[in-house]
């Protein structure tokens, strides 16, 4: 279901994920479609997003995202366990990238 937010107004959008019913993989490519549609908005106010419980729902192609997502002023906090849930996830040349750079805060 997409709601359309009125882009003057602040807003809060609330994911919930069904984790026994769905596969990582489906969690990760449905927040993927979504995060695609809000970068393809245009004239969009800066968001920040805060992944919570990201081990739940790992997004294929993060650092990728990351990195363009800045030109779109979308700004990010990851919520972990601990920085090896994003070492499992990524691998640890990867996860050392995403807790150092693209205006992304990491809370383990």
């Amino acid at each position: 279901m997409i709601y359309w937010l009125d882009l003057k107004q602040k807003a809060v959008v609330y994911i919930s994920v069904e984790t026994q019913a769905s596969t990582y993989q489906d969690r990760g490519e449905a927040l993927s479609s979504f995060l695609q549609h809000l970068t393809e908005c245009k004239n969009i106010r800066p968001i920040h997003l805060v992944f919570h419980q990201y081990d739940l729902y790992p997004i294929p192609h993060m650092e990728q995202f990351l990195k363009e997502s800045v030109t779109y002023h979308i700004y990010h906090s990851i919520v972990v366990e601990s920085h090896s849930a994003l070492q499992h996830i990524y691998g640890e040349e990867a996860a050392q990238r995403i807790i150092t750079s693209y205006n992304t805060t990491i809370l383990a």
